[in-house]
């Protein structure tokens, strides 16, 4: 029986999903893509290259991405209300073509004699449904 020791280093490229997907959107013409929050729905299908890894103490280097994904928008719940506290129907309809993360909106006032949206946005509640 012998005991075998090994040391050694490993260097890896990680990426946080929502900054890729942020550098992606921005690279790709045509998208109108301003600055909204993204991530991927999956990078399963996305091939990453470089000619050379990068040691440790490099600021930075150069990669090929390539395959498909879909860039998927990221809704704060918490934004959206607050955009909406206080406004009527209508004009929560308005303020909400302001996001393009929300596809769709269903917009239901309780009781349904309420004119406007509580003026406190904790008191709003958001139901954010995933469409993908």
């Amino acid at each position: 029986m012998v005991d075998v020791k090994e040391q050694g280093t490993i260097t890896a490229v990680v990426f946080p999903n929502a900054v890729l997907a942020s550098a992606v959107a921005s690279s790709i013409s045509g998208l109108g893509y301003q600055g909204e929050p993204l991530t991927f729905a999956s990078t399963n299908d996305l091939a990453f290259k470089t000619a050379t890894m990068p040691n440790s103490d490099t600021p930075s280097f150069s990669f090929t991405l390539s395959g498909t994904a879909s860039l998927v928008y990221t809704v704060d719940s918490a934004h959206i209300a607050a955009a909406i506290a206080g406004e009527t129907r209508s004009a929560a309809e308005v303020a909400l073509t302001n996001y393009p993360e929300v596809k769709r909106a269903v917009i239901t006032l309780r009781p349904f004699w309420r004119q406007t949206f509580p003026q406190d946005p904790a008191s709003i509640s958001v139901v954010i449904v995933d469409t993908h």
